[in-house]
């Protein structure tokens, strides 16, 4: 199911609220991060490439906990 474009930037919106007052006490690999699964995140909706495989994504959650 595709995402419009207007919940998409209510979405992203949304997030960088969130985010915004926790940057400066984050450290730089964590905003990093994030920063990089929203740009990935975009570059799929834009494109309508499809969300990636299940596997993948648990290999990213159990890296990024492991990083923790």
């Amino acid at each position: 199911m595709a995402v419009s474009a207007t919940n998409f930037s209510i979405l992203l919106f949304g997030i960088a609220l969130a985010l915004a007052p926790q940057i400066a006490r984050l450290p730089v690999w964590i905003v990093v991060i994030v920063a990089a699964m929203i740009i990935w995140r975009t570059r799929l909706a834009v494109r309508s490439d499809p969300l990636p495989r299940k596997w993948l994504l648990l290999a990213l959650v159990v890296a990024s906990v492991f990083a923790i």
